[in-house]
């Protein structure tokens, strides 16, 4: 396959495969990564805690922020389907991205806290919908929703609670609502036990069969997803 035809995974593939390191110096740079990803949390009153888009709190690391917004513009997605809205950051940001690259896309974004949104996240083509995620009458909402504006490339991040069980149940609402060469994003899975969990209990019976994990989203290895990115390939 010529190297212009190559998706961004396989180029990545390629040039590792050309690159022989040591099982010594796999196992120091894995422990820096784990190292740093747990001083990076830990130091959330200068890191995370304090990152805004726009005047708005994201809670996030930007090296996600970044893989995100490359994800959106490959994508093209209709629509962004975001569990735990919280203040609203993450949903301006990518509604920021979506009117750069793909001005149709729209956002849902849900959460049970509305009050606590900021006011300058509240922009045309951002749907708030207060609510648990894992209610019926949300799911019913939401299916809805897809139905009416014809979504035909969906894309799913789950970062609400944090639960194994809760997130268990994300997993089973909307990844299946995850279109065919889009991404499913589970948020906090670097530090959380719950939402890990529930990956890897989820993985089991669906990797390899609908999503594959998707390794260019940790390329950055400052991530708060961990075994967090997965696409869908069937």
């Amino acid at each position: 396959m010529a190297t212009e035809t190559m998706n961004s995974e396989e180029r990545m593939a390629e040039i590792v495969q050309h690159v022989r390191y040591s099982e010594e110096d796999k196992a120091r740079w894995h422990k820096l990564i784990v190292d740093f990803n747990a001083l990076y949390w830990n130091m959330m009153v200068q890191t995370w805690a304090i990152t805004q888009w726009r005047g708005v709190h994201v809670m996030k690391p930007p090296t996600d922020l970044w893989v995100y917004q490359e994800l959106i513009y490959e994508i093209r997605p209709d629509l962004i389907i975001e569990t735990g809205t919280c203040y609203g950051g993450s949903a301006l940001f990518m509604r920021d991205v979506l009117d750069k690259v793909y001005p149709e896309g729209k956002i849902i974004t849900i959460d049970i806290r509305p009050d606590v949104i900021h006011e300058r996240a509240r922009q045309l083509g951002i749907e708030f919908y207060e609510g648990s995620s894992v209610a019926d009458e949300t799911l019913i909402y939401v299916k809805a929703y897809i139905a009416a504006h014809n979504c035909q490339r969906v894309m799913v991040i789950l970062d609400s609670e944090h639960e194994e069980s809760h997130v268990s149940k994300e997993l089973e609402f909307y990844a299946p609502l995850v279109t065919v060469g889009s991404i499913l994003i589970v948020e906090d899975t670097s530090n959380h036990p719950g939402p890990i969990a529930a990956v890897n209990s989820w993985s089991l019976r669906h990797s390899d069969i609908d999503f594959k994990k998707n390794l260019m989203g940790e390329k950055f290895m400052l991530t708060f997803n961990r075994d967090g990115y997965w696409e869908k390939i069937v």
